[in-house]
C-alpha cells in the first residue's frame, strides 16, 4: 500500500489518539448493582435525613411472592433506609410465605398489593406507588408523640439460640402527664436478605420472620422497663437478622400509632459516615478495602465481614482498621475464593468504656467474567469501541483515495 505523507500523517494522528484520549468506562445502560456494584443509597457528606424528627418512623411493608409490582416497593424502602439511616426502619410483610404476616395484614385490611403502612397507619400508600414514601416518611417522623425511648439488643445463646431484649422508659411531657404511658410493642425479628424470593427471583429485603415479642406494656413515668426472651434461631444466620422494635399507642385509647422505633442493625454513640468499599466492581483475585468516617470516642474500630456462597455464609470475622487521618479509617479486607457470590460488611467500634457502636451492614457482589475482560480491552486506550471503527474507517478511505490516485495517473 502506497500512502502519500499527507496520508501518512492523517493515520499517525488517528493511531496516536487511541493512546492519548483517557480511557472511558463502557456503560451497558444499566442501574448501579447490576456489575457487581452494591447498590445501595447512602447519606451525603455523612449527614441523614431525620434527625429532626421526633420520634424514628417505621414502615411494614406487605407484599407476596408472586406480586409483580412489588419489587419496586421494596427497593424504594430499602433505599430509604440508607437515606434515613436509624431514622427509619422497614419490615416487608411477606402474607403468602408468612402465616403472621398475613394475620397482621387482616389488622391493616390489606386487600391489595404492595400495601405500605408507615407508623402504624399514621400514613398509607394501597395504590402500588412509591412517588410519596419519602413525604410520608418525614410527616411521621415530624409529628407530635409521647416521650419514649427504646432500645433493642439481640445476642447469640447455646442451642443455636438468641436472645433478644428491650428497654423502653416513657417520660412525661407536654403531650400527656399521666403518671403511667399504656402501649404494645412488638419486636420483629427479619432476615436482611430473606429466605423468600420475590416475582424477579430476588431474595425480599427485610423479610419478617417471627415476633420475638409481641405484648401489651404499661411503662411508669422514669421509670426503665427492661425484658429479655430467648429465641429459636436454629434455621437462620445469625449475621443475616435484624431485631426491630416498635411502641405503638395501645388500641382503643389513643389512635394507635408509632411512637418510637429502634433497631438492632445500627446502635452505640459514634458516628459513622462515608462507608465504601473499592472497588466498586470487585473482582475475586483483587483485594477489597473498606473506608469508613468516625467520630467519638473510639478505643478500637474494625470491620466485621461475613462472605457468602450460594449456600451459606460464612462465620464473620474482624478486620482490624487502620486510622489515615483526623477521623478517617481504612482496611484491607482481602481477597476471596470463586465460591463467593456477596460479601456482606460493617463497621464496629468501641469506646474507651467498652460500649460497642454498629454501623448498618453494606454489601457487594462479584461478577468475574470474560465478558469483563472483553470490556477491558475494548476500553483500552480510546475507552470506545467507535475509536477503533473510527481507525478502520479512515484506513479503508486513505486506501481508497491512494487507489483512485493510482488508477487516474
Amino acid at each position: 500500500m502506497n500512502l502519500n505523507s499527507s496520508a501518512v500523517k492523517t493515520l499517525v494522528l488517528i493511531m496516536g489518539l487511541l493512546f492519548i484520549l483517557p480511557a472511558v468506562p463502557v456503560s451497558d445502560g444499566s442501574e448501579p448493582g447490576a456489575n457487581g456494584e452494591t447498590a445501595l443509597i447512602g447519606p451525603e457528606e455523612g449527614t441523614l435525613k431525620g434527625e429532626d424528627f421526633t420520634h424514628n418512623v417505621i414502615l411494614e411493608l406487605f407484599v407476596s411472592t408472586t406480586c409483580g409490582a412489588c419489587p419496586d416497593s421494596e427497593e424504594r424502602a430499602r433505599e430509604l433506609n440508607y437515606e434515613y439511616g436509624s431514622y427509619f426502619h422497614y419490615v416487608t410483610m411477606v402474607m403468602d410465605a408468612n402465616e403472621k404476616a398475613d394475620e397482621r395484614s387482616n389488622y391493616y385490611h390489606v386487600h391489595t398489593l404492595p400495601t405500605a403502612i408507615f407508623d402504624g397507619g399514621y400514613r398509607e400508600e394501597r395504590s402500588g406507588s412509591t412517588d410519596n414514601f419519602e413525604s410520608y416518611i418525614d410527616e411521621c417522623g415530624e409529628r407530635d408523640v409521647v416521650d419514649v425511648s427504646l432500645e433493642v439488643s439481640m445476642e447469640e445463646a447455646e442451642g443455636n439460640n438468641i436472645n433478644v431484649g428491650y428497654r423502653a422508659k416513657y417520660t412525661r411531657s407536654g403531650l400527656t402527664d399521666l403518671p403511667y404511658f399504656d402501649c404494645h410493642l412488638r419486636v420483629y425479628i427479619v432476615e436482611k436478605i430473606s429466605r423468600y424470593m420475590n416475582d424477579r427471583d430476588e431474595p425480599i429485603p427485610n423479610g419478617f420472620i417471627d415476633y420475638a415479642f409481641d405484648k401489651d406494656l404499661s411503662l411508669i413515668s422514669e421509670t426503665e422497663q427492661s425484658e429479655s426472651t430467648t429465641w429459636d434461631a436454629s434455621d437462620c444466620n445469625f449475621t443475616n437478622l435484624i431485631a426491630i422494635g416498635a411502641i405503638f399507642e395501645k388500641p382503643g385509647e389513643t389512635e394507635r400509632y408509632v411512637v418510637q422505633t429502634a433497631s438492632t442493625e445500627e446502635c452505640g454513640s459514634i458516628i459513622f459516615s462515608d462507608i465504601e468499599h473499592k472497588p466498586e466492581h470487585p473482582k475475586h483475585d483483587k483485594k477489597v478495602m473498606v473506608y469508613c468516617s468516625a467520630d467519638g470516642d473510639i478505643a478500637n474500630i474494625s470491620v466485621e465481614v461475613a462472605p457468602c456462597t450460594e449456600d451459606a455464609c460464612h462465620v464473620p470475622t474482624d478486620v482490624p482498621m487502620e486510622k489515615t487521618g483526623n477521623n478517617t479509617y481504612e482496611a484491607n479486607i482481602g481477597k476471596f475464593g470463586k465460591d463467593v457470590v456477596i460479601v456482606h460488611y460493617r463497621i464496629i467500634a468501641n469506646d474507651s468504656e467498652g460500649q460497642e457502636s454498629r454501623s448498618a451492614t453494606y454489601e457487594f457482589e462479584f461478577e468475574d467474567s470474560d465478558d469483563d475482560d472483553m470490556n477491558e480491552v475494548l476500553v483500552y486506550g480510546g475507552g470506545s469501541v467507535a475509536v477503533l471503527c473510527a481507525v478502520l474507517c479512515a484506513i479503508f478511505i486513505l486506501r481508497r483515495k491512494n487507489k483512485i490516485k493510482t488508477d487516474n495517473e
